[in-house]
């Protein structure tokens, strides 16, 4: 069991005619210690970063447990639903410090940190963070609000609307955040055709790229396309000034945007420019739950995509039957030269066994390194 943990997976791969790359991939358990806690929050999923500035990193969360480990499992653990934040002060996981943050405690406990400006029903999950942006120390979050359905279990719920955040005062502690909220009108969700942006975010000089997904549930089970959208930097809640790529032009009808034919893409992902490459990097789970990390590139920011290639085995899914791997996503910030850190979530359709192995609902962290071969 112990290898499987030290896997390196090197993989060859012709990209637009460009030289045979190597891939190698492996764990980087001193980023996995920087979040280890035996008290208070000991585990989240979805892991998206953003960094506040060159020193400071916003850590995004979902659902997440609190309590103690022990042992190697959760005691005494309860579940905030919604999200949680951690703030990274140093990019060296050796020194580096990180603090966790919640929202305002309720009958004693803690509860989520961000918190929706509409009157929630008893059984809403609120809100689920998706990527954000910092410009100029203004601060972005797009997030989506989610809603509990009658199915159950760990699937149990749907995105009812798509939210932007914006924080104006975000050099100080996040206890003291000013939020604004706005309804991102880019949004469907139905039986014909599910669109949604702000799921990976790619800044470049004035603009910023919104990437997003589009499903089509009639045409067979979570077959998705790669959407994109192009705002300036410093005015993303300007909805009118978006621009969506359609046949490789930028236009203004959001409903006549066409996606990439990235079928397999989960709804987490991130898309990162690595200079070193030369390259702009696709990384995600797929749909389909396979425990793996997949990887595309592009010579520009809007594509077209290569074919996708398995670029790490998650060794998660030995942990048992049930258990599933998902949410991968690149920390450019975190990165340098020709490696890309990665994270990326696990969880399990058994609730016993996420509270009895610690490991799981955890960030698991591994680094990627491309060179000639």
């Amino acid at each position: 069991m112990m290898q499987s943990w030290l896997l390196t997976l090197a993989i060859g791969v012709q990209i637009f005619g460009a030289p045979t790359l190597k891939v190698d991939a492996v764990p980087a358990p001193e980023w996995e210690r920087l979040f280890l806690s035996e008290r208070g929050w000991i585990g989240s999923d979805c892991a998206y970063s953003v960094p506040l500035n060159r020193q400071r990193v916003l850590w995004l969360f979902g659902d997440t447990w609190v309590g103690e480990i022990c042992g190697g499992k959760r005691i005494n653990a309860f579940m905030v639903i919604g999200n949680t934040i951690a703030v990274q002060e140093g990019l060296d996981p050796r020194s580096a410090k990180v603090r966790f943050v919640f929202g305002p405690e309720s009958d004693g406990k803690q509860t989520a940190f961000v918190k929706p400006p509409l009157a929630m029903a008893p059984s809403d999950i609120g809100f689920w963070f998706g990527h954000g942006t910092a410009v100029g120390g203004r601060l972005c979050l797009f997030m989506s609000y989610i809603k509990r359905t009658e199915k159950g279990g760990v699937f149990g719920f749907r995105t009812d609307s798509s939210w932007l955040a914006e924080v104006s005062n975000a050099a100080e502690p996040p206890e003291q955040w000013r939020f604004t909220f706005h309804q991102v009108p880019f949004f469907l969700s139905g039986p014909e055709r599910h669109v949604s942006y702000g799921a990976a975010l790619l800044r470049e000089g004035r603009w910023v790229y919104i990437y997003g997904v589009a499903e089509d549930p009639q045409t067979g089970p979570l077959n998705r396309g790669l959407l994109v959208a192009r705002a300036t930097a410093n005015r993303l809640s300007n909805f009118e000034a978006w621009m969506f790529l359609h046949n490789g032009r930028w236009i203004k009808d959001w409903k006549a945007a066409l996606p990439l034919p990235v079928r397999d893409i989960g709804t987490e992902f991130s898309v990162s420019y690595l200079s070193a490459l030369r390259r702009y990097v696709l990384v995600y789970s797929p749909s389909d739950l396979a425990p793996v990390i997949k990887v595309r590139w592009a010579d520009k920011p809007t594509g077209p995509w290569s074919d996708a290639f398995i670029a790490y085995r998650c060794p998660d899914a030995e942990i048992g039957r049930e258990v599933f791997c998902y949410a991968a996503k690149g920390h450019p910030e975190l990165s340098s030269g020709n490696e890309l850190l990665v994270t990326y979530a696990t969880n399990s359709f058994q609730l016993k066994e996420v509270l009895e192995n610690s490991r799981l609902y955890f960030p698991r962290f591994v680094r990627l390194r491309f060179s000639a071969p």
